[in-house]
């Protein structure tokens, strides 16, 4: 009983010290993950990093990481990623399971 007492107590205490403006409510949209976006000075080490990704194959789940990836590298860099479907010359990020 004495526990469940300072359990209540210290409980009540944390909520009373953390000001509501600093609370943030997580809406969910970035609960899967989460990308820092990089420095200028870092960015720079990934200047050549292709400028598509191709997909050998076509499935959910294929598509979906391809997408992930694109969106993280554009989170982190700044850098939007094309699409390809079919290898070229150009270098690319190619993606397959």
């Amino acid at each position: 009983m004495k526990r469940l007492a300072l359990t209540t107590a210290f409980t009540a205490f944390l909520v009373g010290c953390v000001p509501f403006g600093m609370l943030r409510a997580e809406t969910g949209a970035e609960a899967w993950l989460r990308y820092a976006r990089l420095d200028a000075e870092t960015s720079r080490q990934y200047e050549n990093l292709p400028a598509s990704v191709v997909t050998l194959g076509d499935s959910a789940l294929l598509n979906s990481s391809r997408d992930e990836l694109i969106r993280g590298i554009h989170s982190v860099l700044g850098k939007t990623l094309r699409i390809d479907r079919e290898l070229s010359q150009d270098s690319a990020i190619v993606w397959e399971l």
